[in-house]
């Protein structure tokens, strides 16, 4: 019987495989044994049932944050669209160049601190292995968002120059701001000559998409050119230099409350899934259990009767 998130009951009987495929029923004829199982899922339901509730409530917080976060990442994307359209190819910016200098990518890639979240941390992991061999090892280093994230990359000996811990325990404005500084400090410092994001986007509280995002050098998409004259106070360029600071950190700020719901819901999805499957255990231990105690007196009653017998 699997639990998602590594829960598993206390060791008890092998389990064998009855007609309904669903759980297996243990082979056990000792109803003491099998109360003891009943027992030891029974507290694992407990706990699984407390972590959901837990999580149900983080989800709740994350999911609000992703809602109000969209529209207002959007209209800033537009507009720096807008902008950079009517500015045109001329317009000259730190962030749109890399340095010709600089060898090697860094890649930013978005886990959790924690397990117990389902395939979260797997498919994050999992696709960050295969991005980062196509690379090479001396080509490209590695930031990581989540203790899972570092210690996975570090232990096959990826060279992860940064880490963030701990960064959803008290998640807000100011802790993206300090990621997006980091980043944004290792491309304009010529270090490297492109910054890469890996993380989970949301879609709902059972699925995630697995995105890959160009970070540095900035590109803007869906800018065109303004039909129509606008005056603008300031001049464009300083307008530009003001909103791509901020652009940059709503970008981060928005990739991280979206990998932060998405770890959220899928952890929630799991325990409710180990919820559903102690209590179908439960059930069907219940079942065992009453018909292994059926046939315990049973046999109590036989031998009596034949002890009854033998003295008549």
């Amino acid at each position: 019987m699997f639990f998602p998130g590594g829960f598993q009951p206390h060791p008890g009987p092998p389990l064998i495989m009855k007609g309904r495929g669903r759980i297996g029923m243990p082979e056990v004829k000792n109803p003491r044994e099998i109360k003891k199982r009943i027992k030891s899922v029974g507290d694992t339901e407990q706990l699984t049932k407390a972590m959901k509730m837990v999580a149900s409530v983080r989800f709740k917080r994350a999911f609000q944050m992703v809602s109000a976060g969209r529209p207002y990442s959007k209209s800033i994307r537009d507009m720096v669209a807008d902008v950079g359209g009517s500015l045109g190819d001329s317009y000259e910016n730190p962030f749109f160049e890399a340095d010709k200098k600089a060898k090697k990518e860094l890649l930013l890639v978005v886990g959790s601190d924690k397990g117990l979240c389902g395939s979260y941390n797997s498919n994050v992991l999992r696709a960050a292995m295969k991005y980062l061999s196509s690379r090479g090892r001396d080509k490209v280093d590695v930031i990581a968002a989540g203790k899972k994230i570092k210690d996975y990359l570090s232990r096959r000996g990826w060279n992860v120059v940064d880490s963030f811990l701990n960064l959803y325990q008290d998640f807000n404005y100011g802790s993206a701001m300090q990621v997006s500084e980091r980043l944004t400090y290792a491309f304009t410092s010529g270090e490297y000559y492109e910054v890469t994001l890996m993380y989970s986007e949301f879609k709902n509280a059972a699925q995630a998409v697995l995105k890959t995002e160009r970070l540095f050098p900035l590109k803007l998409k869906g800018g065109k050119k303004q039909p129509v004259d606008y005056i603008y106070e300031p001049k464009l360029e300083q307008i530009m230099e003001v909103l791509l600071p901020k652009y940059i950190k709503v970008s981060v700020y928005e990739m991280l409350v979206e990998a932060n719901a998405s770890e959220q819901g899928l952890r929630m999805t799991s325990m409710e899934q180990a919820n559903r499957n102690a209590r179908d255990m439960i059930r069907d231990l219940t079942l065992v259990y009453n018909k292994a105690r059926q046939g315990s007196i049973t046999r109590e009653l036989a031998d009596l009767v034949g002890g009854a017998a033998a003295v008549s």
